[in-house]
């Protein structure tokens, strides 16, 4: 008896122990649950109570230096009937008499659409409503009706300067372009909804919520004067229509702080139509203008008599026999019409285009005066410092390089033999046209956001030449222009600087049979307002430069002093016959 009560005793003290640790790691386990993991699963809680939702941000606007808006974000609305709202049939009935007319749908398809739906889940009625609309049926006040706004990028002036401005995807974030290059100041902040939701992880009709509001981003205020950009892209459908060129292409440019005023090309794409699954339209997505190589040809003949005047190696009297050929280290360089012009100064050979003259200028100035002055000085070879998306920066053979050879000194003084894009060049023109002075191109100038306002200031990027030279070589570019016959780059009534120029298309083993034909120019030469290149490559009607880009520069350059009000500085001809009134 005495063993059996020993037993049991032991047996109840082993159960008394074993309930003992039970409750003792019950209760440590609590109090690591309440004190430790409070946090823990006090967030995990409010995790299941509370669902959040994001408050897109409306994307900013391009607008043009005027403040006229380009590309701009409204707000359109979602229909939306919650999850969990009852509804009888006289209820859907009423709601579909009321809603029906505003969405444009019959009310029986609203019926169509209510009666099978999962009351569970959220049902979207209609997409895409205007803000008016939005308006209308908020006010109605409709229980479990739910307006959700959403963004909706739109072009008040249609597909104007469509490959500067770019566009966004799907998500409202910047694909190409400036929608791209200006994401994060544009697409502004997210906020949020914190909401009351059931078990089902659905928003409780009538339940707590509270919203962070989204911060909206900067609007970009271009240089672009949609007026200028508007009469580029008109010319150019015309130079398409009359030369049928495989492309074409102007820029307009402030020389004195390097604004872009305008700048456009064929062909290009509609920003309204967009079809992202059509590959043929994925080149048209770049600007050519920032990011395609081209040798300029005898455009940049400008630019290496600038270098020649300026290193005082070359002076303006100083004169040449433009004969027909000049054989350089046993290769023969031709005259562009291989005639023979004779004894010419400096300004005829600018006047004539003569090859023989610039590869004087050349030899006068030597491989390292040539690549300092002429190219380096003037920008060639570097990022402009524009800073949009897939800017080139060309390709310079130079002394020490392996590819290298002295005949390419005789060729880039009359602009072959490197490359460069159609940017570059109108920068370093530009410079003749301001003393001298070298400018960072920029096509934002302002902005302006929830923040304030941010100015982008004009940049001198290099004293290319002495004023005194930019100033000695706009006199000689302008008198070459009035001397030249037949000149269709004249805008009666102003003074202009310029040069055409006819490049040859490099290709394997030498050039092509088609040409670039171009027209670069300035004016009004006493006060210089505006600078414009004109790009037109492979035209099928003429291959010279001034037969096809010329007197599209003309008319260009007439408008665009309408539009600047630069009155003439001399008498305009009456185009009137004599004899007739």
């Amino acid at each position: 008896m005495v063993g059996d009560s020993s037993a049991v005793r032991w047996r109840v003290i082993a159960v008394a122990v074993l309930m003992a640790g039970f409750w003792l790691a019950l209760a440590a386990q609590t109090g690591n649950v309440q004190i430790y993991q409070h946090d823990i699963y006090r967030e995990k809680a409010e995790d299941e109570h509370w669902g959040k939702r994001k408050i897109v941000p409306r994307r900013a606007a391009i607008k043009d230096t005027n403040g006229y808006p380009l590309a701009m974000t409204v707000n359109v609305f979602n229909v939306i009937i919650d999850a969990g709202t009852q509804l009888d049939r006289g209820q859907m009935e009423d709601l579909a008499n009321q809603l029906g007319p505003l969405i444009g749908e019959q009310p029986a398809k609203v019926m169509a659409l209510l009666e099978p739906r999962d009351k569970t889940k959220p049902l979207l009625l209609k997409d895409a409503l205007s803000y008016e609309i939005g308006t209308k049926i908020a006010d109605l006040g409709i229980r479990g009706v739910r307006l959700e706004r959403e963004p909706k990028r739109t072009y008040p002036e249609g597909s104007l300067a469509a490959q500067l401005i770019g566009f966004v995807g799907e998500d409202d974030k910047g694909l190409v372009g400036l929608e791209s290059d200006f994401n994060e100041v544009m697409a502004g902040k997210f906020g949020t909804i914190l909401y009351e939701q059931d078990t089902a992880g659905d928003e409780i009709p009538l339940g707590v919520s509270e919203e962070q509001p989204a911060e909206e981003g900067s609007d970009l205020i271009l240089t672009i004067d949609r007026r200028i950009q508007r009469v580029l892209e008109r010319e150019l459908e015309a130079a398409m229509a009359k030369s049928k060129p495989t492309s074409a292409s102007m820029i307009v440019l402030d020389p004195k702080t390097g604004a872009i005023l305008g700048i456009a090309s064929r062909p290009t794409y509609d920003l309204t139509k967009l079809d992202l699954n059509d590959p043929n339209q994925m080149a048209l997505y770049r600007n050519p203008l920032v990011t395609d190589l081209y040798e300029p040809g005898s455009t940049f003949k400008v630019v290496a008599m600038a270098a020649g005047l300026d290193s005082g190696k070359v002076r303006p009297q100083d004169t040449i026999n433009c004969k027909g050929v000049v054989y350089k280290y046993g290769v023969p360089i031709y005259m562009w019409d291989r005639t023979s012009r004779g004894i010419e100064d400096m300004t005829d050979v600018l006047m004539n285009s003569c090859n023989i003259g610039m590869v004087w200028v050349g030899d006068q100035l030597g491989s390292d005066l040539f690549y300092s002055k002429a190219i380096d000085a003037f920008g060639f070879g570097k990022s402009t410092g524009i800073g949009l998306e897939g800017e080139a920066t060309g390709q310079i053979r130079r002394p020490g390089n392996s590819t290298w050879g002295p005949l390419d000194l005789s060729t880039g003084s009359f602009g072959q033999g490197f490359n460069a894009t159609p940017l570059q060049l109108v920068s370093a023109v530009a410079a003749i046209a301001n003393d001298g002075k070298l400018m960072r191109p920029y096509v934002v100038r302002q902005m302006v956001g929830p923040k304030g306002v941010q100015t982008v200031e004009p940049v001198v990027r290099n004293q290319a030449i002495t004023t005194q030279t930019a100033r000695t070589l706009t006199q000689m570019m302008y008198n070459a222009q009035e001397k030249a016959p037949g000149n269709q780059a004249l805008v009666p009534g102003y003074k202009i600087a310029g040069k055409s120029g006819t490049a040859e298309k490099p290709v394997a083993g030498g050039y092509s049979s088609s040409t670039i034909a171009s027209y670069i120019g300035f004016g009004p030469v006493e006060n210089p307002r505006f600078l414009l290149l004109v790009k037109v490559e492979d035209p099928k009607d003429s291959e010279w430069g001034g037969q096809v880009a010329a007197p599209i520069f003309s008319k260009v350059a007439r408008q665009i002093f309408n539009i600047m009000g630069v009155p003439p500085s001399r008498p305009v001809p009456d185009p009137t016959p004599r004899g007739t009134r």
